[in-house]
């Protein structure tokens, strides 16, 4: 059994350390889309073609089990899947571990394709939380690149997330934002910190742990610069991982 781990940018590497501890024997591929626009610039329609091709690259590599672990591509989960190919996200796991929760205001914070889309807000004010969003136009982006200075990260962060100070529960719907959530919680220091991955790691450990799986291989994909990747795994997260150029005409191949 190979889990795919399929995202636009770095985050979903975290995942996949975590999956990694969790499930040793597990054996994960990962595809991370480095070199693409950023998801979250994109149009549904943009989004939905692009996913499908990767999802078909995948599921060519002999996988049948993906989590998209990027929120942007979550939001179009439902209609993405490749035939026999099983795809989930990060929306869902979260939202089912939101009800009973003892939180009356919830932020959420995101790229402008997750939060436009809705698929978490609407969500939570059908559980009755009262729920405001904001959209990072380049947050994501910039923790992916590594384009900011400590002054400049801190003053993003507070023009984000002042508007949020009454928020009990702050959803981090971009999966690098857990990175800064030092600097999150300086900001909004009543604010429970909601990370998908979380919810993901724990339904993944469900499904699989204690399973026969494999014998714990990981192998990395990359549509960017794999060196460039690789640095990115290590600033990160403190990765030192080799990725695989995946091209143009390879894509073109299912």
């Amino acid at each position: 059994m190979t889990l795919g781990i399929y995202d636009w940018g770095s985050g979903g590497l975290r995942l996949c350390d975590q999956l990694r501890t969790a499930c040793p024997d597990l054996d994960l591929i990962y595809v991370g889309d480095h070199g693409f626009e950023d998801y979250c610039e994109l149009s549904r329609e943009a989004l939905i073609e692009r996913v499908r091709l990767l999802l078909d690259r995948v599921k060519a590599m002999g996988v049948n089990r993906v989590v998209l672990a990027n929120d942007a591509a979550s939001t179009v989960v439902s209609v993405v899947a490749p035939p026999e190919v099983v795809v989930t996200g990060l929306v869902e796991p979260t939202l089912r571990s939101m009800p009973g929760r003892s939180l009356m205001e919830v932020g959420v914070i995101g790229g402008k394709r997750t939060v436009l889309s809705g698929s978490y807000g609407r969500a939570l004010r059908k559980l009755r939380f009262l729920v405001v969003q904001r959209v990072s136009l380049d947050l994501g982006m910039r923790l992916e690149t590594g384009a900011f200075s400590r002054r400049e990260l801190e003053d993003s962060l507070t023009s984000l997330l002042e508007p949020l100070a009454k928020a009990d529960g702050l959803l981090l719907a971009d999966s690098l934002y857990a990175t800064v959530s030092a600097s999150i919680r300086k900001i909004v220091p009543r604010a429970v910190l909601i990370d998908p991955f979380d919810y993901v790691l724990r339904e993944l450990t469900d499904e699989f742990g204690g399973l026969d799986c494999g014998t714990g291989r990981f192998t990395a994909f990359t549509t960017g610069d794999p060196r460039e990747v690789s640095e990115r795994a290590d600033r990160l997260f403190g990765l030192r991982l080799e990725f695989s150029r995946l091209t143009a005409s390879e894509l073109a191949v299912t």
